[in-house]
């Protein structure tokens, strides 16, 4: 019956079905397996609670199966076009992982939905040898089509240059609720990590107390992520520790282009601004319909903002003020 039905509807389909489902129709006939196999971005995903990248010797105590990989694993045919990338790559062996603070023994820590079983997958750290490539273009390309509960991503990232150079693009790694702690030895990694390889339904950045010289090298990444990754991120919370200054200046920029940018269509669906040490922000002057309450020792106004290129684009902001301020933004 399946084969009477345009690929479309087939597709709505397959998309009402879990991993496990869709993994026994791959084994019924090549077929059904190259047609999950086209669509798998579109279709469920195998789940995992976490994903851990670095030593995770400090883990719970559950027993752990160690995934030692070789190439003769599985089948993976050398395309010409991956030979050809890597051809001169071996003089200069390439990283799998970058870090903030050194090297050390890294493995990529997971641990299934249900709690009952955690693997360790220990892959090359070095690309020397097309052997290195088959393992770790087989190994990534599972975990790019898994999802994941929560992640810990800190000490280390995947080179991102590596994941270009293996997929042709920058692939993502898809977390329900990713955290991200960011401090001075590890907010270059992190950064790249969140611009290129990171999507996420509830994503919380929290830069730890550095330098406002530091900040501003990485201002406009951050602008990047909250107004143009709206097609990765779902909601993003960001904690800052800096100087009323700076506090100034990210709110400002934000509104400005609120008000004034002529496609908004990429930004984040719903921003929030966690400015600690911070009592009160002066409100932008593009804001209209003020509403002030104030409840014990808080103060939260309201207000919408609206696009002076199309009208009906508004955005509402709410700034609550106690002994930190955090601004809430929102298309409406």
């Amino acid at each position: 019956m399946l084969y009477s039905l345009s690929s479309e509807t087939k597709l709505d389909i397959f998309k009402c079905l879990s991993y496990q489902q869709l993994l026994a129709f791959k084994q019924t006939n090549v077929y059904l397996r190259d047609f999950v196999n086209k669509y798998e971005g579109e279709l469920a995903k195998e789940k995992f609670t976490m994903i851990c990248l670095g030593d995770i010797g400090g883990f719970n105590g559950i027993p752990r199966k160690l995934i030692n990989t070789k190439a003769e694993d599985f089948d993976f045919p050398m395309t010409k076009e991956i030979e050809e990338k890597f051809k001169n790559g071996f003089k200069k062996p390439i990283p799998l992982f970058l870090s903030g603070h050194g090297t050390g023994e890294i493995d990529i820590y997971l641990e299934k939905v249900d709690k009952s079983e955690e693997y360790v997958l220990r892959l090359p750290p070095i690309i020397k040898s097309k052997e290195d490539i088959q393992i770790v273009y087989h190994y990534l390309n599972k975990l790019f089509k898994c999802s994941f509960k929560c992640s810990y991503f800190e000490d280390y990232i995947i080179n991102p240059e590596l994941i270009e150079l293996l997929f042709g693009e920058a692939k993502q790694f898809y977390v329900q609720n990713c955290n991200i702690s960011i401090q001075n030895r590890n907010i270059g990694i992190l950064m790249r990590l969140i611009l290129n390889n990171l999507a996420s339904e509830y994503h919380r950045i929290s830069f730890q107390p550095m330098g406002d010289d530091t900040m501003k090298k990485y201002k406009d990444d951050l602008f990047k992520i909250l107004l143009n990754g709206g097609d990765k991120f779902g909601k993003v919370n960001v904690m800052f520790h800096c100087t009323p200054g700076f506090y100034k200046n990210v709110y400002n920029h934000i509104v400005e282009y609120v008000a004034t940018s002529k496609d908004v269509s990429k930004m984040v669906a719903i921003i929030i601004l966690d400015f600690s040490n911070c009592e009160s922000l002066k409100l932008h002057d593009k804001a209209t319909n003020v509403e002030v309450k104030k409840l014990n020792d808080k103060k939260s106004t309201t207000y919408q903002v609206v696009n002076i290129h199309d009208p009906t684009v508004k955005f509402s902001f709410c700034n609550e003020e106690s002994f930190y301020v955090r601004i809430t933004i929102m298309k409406e």
